[in-house]
This record gives structure tokens, sequence and C-alpha cells, in this order.
């Protein structure tokens, strides 16, 4: 199965900065226009109060999931309750930092339902409380102010989002000055929300004499700063197998049809505001591929009456494990991953004269994959990735690969998309392939896309011991439409994409083998739903 790579691309490291701040210090005061009205919103307004200020911008991922959390768990929370656990009223100001697109950034305070919203479009009280990346939370204890004394603390600022529990801790742990905090019991506040996610995918690939179907269920579930998931795969395939006579004088045509199924667990645990573990893991039987299909089907039927030969069963597991590291505040990733994987492959036959029966090549690989991946975000409107691995399978030289993609928004309707990379495997394996996607989004929430790529390798290296089953080399053309939905708690995404194969000549030791490496064309169909509640 060929190897999918990307275009390199250049990464930059930016320096470390820290975020929160233990001691207090004095919050400058400000009169921020409101949202929408010709009312102003003014610190000395809370006097006695907690404020919560969230700077947010309608571009920002992180920032739509942070306030979405902070309305709900926090606002709504202590005006449920009266105040924190001391009795202070709390108040949370979403203050908005982008002037364009006034549009989106309506549905953006929609969709997190915000209730009161500052605009600091020129970024004057960001910068002043020292803001570098959006979310960017700042906690104000106003309880020793009063109309004549402004005196209002910062006790927490972060450039990222910690969640509501932390948040929480901080709220609770204000108190007023000297005794005035009003004698009656608040239960505390109870820990994050539990969000459940869950979504199904089709994809069929369909050519003359192929036809291959996968569906994908997965589920995760998040609390806090834990998160764990659960998907399931099946694949079916239906190959109308067809020898090629003129070196296969045993093999006859028949319909091939078998199914896949696999199963695989996440869990990912946040350490702290920069650092994430995840382990995952999972198991599969059946055939990976048509191709590993069609050879085991060849075998078969060349050897399946002479002594020693097994029918094959495919299946295997894998483990992984991995750490995150958010080295600048929203913008800046940097991922180590380390996998391992047992398969227990279809191995390919020869007859041995002198023994009488046939003999198999291995049928057990381990597979071990130590990467490194590195997002960034570095302006609102690009964003880079960069991966690099390294693959070690039993009985092969290791094989080095780069991934990378860029994101670009030239316009606020507009995204362009750019993948590509290079693989390189000794003695022989050379591969790069290049795809860009254009996507428009002509309503709100309603998406377009066109989208091309271009794929390219020498071919696969051999590893059984007899003839030679490795592909020659491969070029491929593909393009595509699709259309998205991306609603509050549902999404949804439909594409078609034709491609073209086109092998080079088989040599002579691989010629029994012409049909399965043919060129062919594809028609592909993908559709995907999700949901969040």
């Amino acid at each position: 199965m060929k190897t999918k790579i990307f275009l390199p691309l250049v990464f930059a490291l930016g320096a470390i900065q820290t975020a929160t701040f233990a001691a207090p210090t004095v919050a400058p005061d400000f009169a921020l226009p409101k949202w929408e009205a010709k009312e102003t919103v003014r610190l000395t307004d809370y006097a006695g109060k907690i404020v919560v200020l969230d700077f947010f911008a309608y571009w920002c991922g992180p920032c739509r999931r942070a306030s979405k959390d902070i309305e709900s768990n926090i606002q709504k929370f202590y005006a449920a309750k009266n105040g924190n656990a001391a009795g202070v009223p709390v108040q949370v100001v979403a203050v908005n930092v982008e002037s364009d697109n006034p549009k989106l950034t309506a549905e953006f305070i929609k969709e997190v339902g915000a209730d009161l919203v500052a605009n600091d479009v020129n970024g004057v009280l960001f910068n002043q409380l020292g803001g570098e990346g959006t979310p960017f939370i700042v906690v104000i204890d106003g309880t020793h102010a009063t109309a004549d004394k402004p005196d209002y603390r910062i006790v927490y600022r972060m450039a990222g989002y910690e969640g509501s529990k932390k948040l929480r801790a901080v709220i609770d742990g204000i108190k007023p000055p000297e005794n005035k905090s009003a004698a009656r019991g608040v239960s505390q506040a109870a820990g994050a929300p539990l969000t459940f996610k869950a979504g199904i995918a089709y994809e069929g690939m369909f050519a003359m004499d192929v036809k291959l179907q996968t569906i994908t269920a997965n589920v995760s579930a998040q609390q806090g700063g834990t998160e764990g998931s659960l998907s399931y795969t099946h694949n079916h395939y239906a190959v109308d197998y067809e020898p090629y006579a003129a070196f296969d004088f045993l093999g006859y045509a028949e319909s091939l049809e078998e199914n896949y199924d696999a199963v695989q667990v996440g869990l990912r645990q946040k350490l702290g505001a920069p650092l994430t573990v995840s382990l995952g893991g999972g198991a599969y039987h059946g055939f990976t591929d048509f191709r590993s299909l069609w050879l085991g089907n060849y075998y078969r039927q060349q050897f399946n009456f002479v002594p020693g030969y097994d029918s094959p069963d495919p299946q295997g597991f894998n483990l992984a494990t991995g750490l995150r590291w958010e080295y600048l505040p929203t913008t800046g990733f940097a991922e180590v991953n380390f996998s391992h994987a047992h398969d227990q492959i279809a191995p390919g036959y020869e007859f041995d004269s002198v023994a009488g029966e046939a003999v198999h090549s291995r049928e057990e690989l381990n597979t071990y994959a130590p990467s490194v991946r590195f997002e960034n975000v570095l302006t609102k409107r690009l964003r880079l990735l960069n991966e690099f691995q390294i693959t070690m399978t039993s009985g092969r030289a290791p094989r080095y690969a780069y991934h990378g993609g860029l994101n670009f928004a030239p316009g606020e309707a507009w995204v362009f998309r750019v993948t590509g990379g290079y693989t390189h495997e000794n003695p022989t394996l050379r591969a790069w392939n290049v795809g860009a996607t254009l996507e428009y989004e002509f309503v709100p929430r309603w998406s377009v896309s066109l989208s091309g790529l271009y794929y390219t390798d020498s071919g696969d290296i051999e590893i059984s011991l007899f003839i030679s089953t490795a592909a020659p080399g491969l070029k491929i053309w593909q393009g595509g439409l699709g259309v998205r939905y991306a609603g509050k708690n549902n999404s949804f995404h439909l594409a078609v994409a034709p491609s073209w194969t086109d092998y080079e000549a088989v040599q002579v030791g691989t010629r029994p083998f012409t049909n399965l490496y043919r060129d062919r064309s594809w028609l592909s169909v993908q559709l995907a739903w999700s949901c969040e509640y």
C-alpha cells in the first residue's frame, strides 16, 4: 500500500513565553465600547465584584471552545449561585479583538452564548494586560474597590485556556476583605462538564474490477483535561480476480469478497497547562487492502493442494504513546509520538522440490515508528504543520518520511490548503506528492471545495523471499469537489473525487501480477457526519 506524503514547508520556533502570574498586580482602568451598542463597559462599574475578561477572535478555534465553556460554566454557573463561594458576584466580559468581518464575529458571539461583549479591536487593553495570544483569560478581583477607591487586582491571566475547573478554583479563592463575606453556605464549584462527540464516516473507492468500502464510527468523551475515544472500522472488499494467463497456468477468474474489522481506543490526559500525554491501542482482523487480498488469492490458487500450505489469517495489533507540548500559548505545539505494530500477514509461497512441500516467506512483521510533529499558528491567516517520521519494519531498511501542510486564508470566506512531502527508503524507494484544496464559504456555515493531488514513487521494495510481488513505479492524479456544513453542534461533509493510476511496466519476476498492477480509473465518494453534545 502506497505511503501518503506531503510538500516540505519551513518551520520556525519562537521564544517560550510565561503566561501565568502568581502575584496580584494592579489592573489598568478601562472603558471599552459595548458590542453593537452605544454603551461603554467600564472596570469601575464592577466595584466589589469579580470580573473575568475573555479575549477572543472569531477565527480562533480554541477561543470558540473556551468562550462556550466560560459562558456556560462560569457566567451562568455563578449567576445561578448568586456569586462565588464567598458570595462575591462574578461577571464575565467577552472582549472582541478582531475588527474584520463583523458578520462572522456576530455568529461567534451567538454560538458561544456571550451575554456581555466589549470591543478592543485596537488591542489597547489586550497589550496593557500582557496578552500574547487568544484565547486570553484574565480574572480581576474587585472586592477591594469602592466608588471612591478603584482598587482592582489581577489574580490570574493566561494565554490559552486551562478549563472551567481551574477558573472556578481561582474565583472561589477570592474573598472580600475583613469580614464582609456573606455568611451563607454556597456549594463549591463542581468539576468540568462532561461533553460527548460522535461521528460516522463512509468512503467508497470504485473501479471497473474493484470496489472498496469503508465505514468508521467513533465516539469520544471529555471532562476537563481528560479525553477518551473509541472507534470501529469495517472494510468490505469486492474484487473481480483475473489471473494473467501468460504467466499463470493454474489460476482462474473468480469474484472475491472479504471483510476487515478494526477497533481503536485512545486516552488523552492534560498534565498542567502546556503538556498533554496520549495513549492508544487497537487490533484488527482481515486483509488491510485489496492488494493483499489479490496476492493472498494468487498463492491460494497456486498452492492450496500442496502440503505445507496454510490459509492466510491476517490480523494484528498496535500500541502508541505521545506527548504534546504547547510551547507557545495557542500558537505553537510540538508533539512526540511512538508506535509499535505487530502484523500477521498473508505470506508468499514457493514449492520446495526436495522436501516436497510448500514453504512460505516471512509471515509476521514488527514495525516501530517514532515521529515528531510541529504545529504553528503564525498569523490569523497562516498556519503550518510539519511532521518527521522514521518507520522501521522487520527485514527492511528504515523508511524516512516528511509530511507538511500549510493553511492560508486569503479572504474572510476563502481557505487555501497545501500538503506535500517526501519519503526515502534504501535501496530504491523514492516518493513524493503534492496536493491543494481551495475552500469557499458561499453562505454562513456552508462551504464548497475544489481539490487536486499528484503522487509518484519509484516502486515498492521487495521483502518476500521468492517471486516478486513488489509494485512497480506509480503515478496518481486526483481531482475532487466537496461541500461541507459546519453547524453549532453538527457537521457534514460530502466529497467526490475521480483519480487515475499509471503504473510502470512490470518486471519479469512480477509478470503474474500484471492484472493487479494495471492502470485503473477510480471514483472516490466520501460522506461524514459528526455531532457534539
